[in-house]
């Protein structure tokens, strides 16, 4: 499956990396933040995200108080890096070419954002019959 390296189109501020069997499904993941229309890829090689040094217990225990999400994220996210090949997709030039993500908000759902919404029904509708069947 591939990775992918995303980046805004105008700032260059990175997204994330995604890895996702194809650009519409990328394209949905990235919609999670961001309209994906304003981002472009960059196909990046396999590789990950580390740790040096002892990170946090995986799964991490469950936090009763933490319901709402409200608490702390307990991964020491400024303790990771990435490995050699995706840092030198992040801190070097590529020969490679950003791509622009080809799939919009209504490609994904099958609606333009930008639509009015549509007018109300001018009179209320009407119920329908139900018709009786026969049986032979």
């Amino acid at each position: 499956m591939p990775a992918y390296l995303v980046r805004t189109i105008e700032e260059h501020d990175l997204v994330g990396v995604f890895y996702a069997p194809n650009t519409y499904s990328l394209a949905f993941m990235i919609d999670e933040v961001l309209d994906p229309d304003d981002c472009e890829y960059l196909l990046i090689g396999p590789d990950g995200v580390v740790w040096s040094s002892p990170a946090v217990e995986i799964p991490v225990p469950p936090d009763d108080e933490d319901d709402d999400g409200s608490k702390d994220d307990p991964v020491p996210w400024s303790g990771a890096r990435f490995s050699e090949s995706w840092w030198m997709a992040v801190y070097y030039e590529s020969r490679k070419r950003w791509r622009k993500i080809e799939h919009t908000v209504d490609d994904l759902y099958g609606l333009d954002p930008e639509a009015p919404e549509p007018a109300p029904p001018s009179s209320p509708v009407k119920s329908g019959k139900v018709l009786p069947f026969k049986k032979d």
